[in-house]
């Protein structure tokens, strides 16, 4: 009895190995590929997004993701201006706020000073000495519940108008009345009233 007969194997057709090969060179050389490997690769940059205030968007772009303009942080609450007093930290500065608060007792006004920590994003680049908006946002970290969402300028820049009067007060021969205090008024009056009583005597 006689065992199986060994298989002999297959050899490629000329044909079909040539077309393998013409189909692989032609994968490889596609004018896809060279274009795509020619061209810069592009990053993506998150564009700025209304954050519903009346601000500018900022000219730069950031990928932090506390940003109001290119993150996930929504603000919302109290909108203020203060001056950043401190910038020494990374991604916070401290925003002082002064505020005149009016005491009835003695109808006078009082400064109050308040500090924040606010966040800061890269994309508006905030420095000491600047008058920024701050508004409020979800607590950032521990003691940081604001954001920064405008730069409004060098805090040492006057309000319109105010250098002329300044001019005007300054000048020479310009009379410049001083604030009347409740002392002085009080011993105004007792004068006036002691040279009428004199004046009614001497009649």
């Amino acid at each position: 009895m006689t065992g199986p007969t060994p298989r002999t194997p297959r050899t490629p057709s000329p044909r079909t190995a040539s077309g393998g090969a013409s189909k692989k060179s032609a994968s490889t050389t596609s004018p896809k590929t060279e274009i795509a490997a020619a061209s810069p690769r592009k990053t993506n940059a998150p564009a700025a997004r209304d954050i519903g205030l009346d601000v500018r968007l900022p000219k730069t772009s950031c990928h932090d993701p506390n940003c109001p303009f290119h993150g996930h942080l929504k603000v919302r609450g109290q909108v203020m201006e203060g001056i950043v007093v401190s910038d020494h930290m990374q991604g916070t500065v401290v925003v002082s706020r002064t505020v005149l608060h009016y005491i009835p007792k003695f109808e006078r006004y009082e400064k109050r000073r308040s500090r924040y920590l606010v966040h800061s994003p890269p994309c508006l680049g905030i420095k000491t000495g600047r008058r920024v908006r701050i508004a409020e946002t979800r607590p950032v970290a521990k003691n940081v519940s604001f954001v920064v969402v405008a730069d409004l300028g060098d805090a040492r820049m006057g309000v319109k108008g105010e250098e002329a009067a300044q001019s005007a007060r300054n000048a020479p021969g310009a009379r410049v009345p001083g604030p009347v205090t409740g002392g002085e008024h009080d011993a105004k009056t007792a004068q006036e009233k002691l040279e009428a009583a004199t004046a009614k005597g001497v009649q």
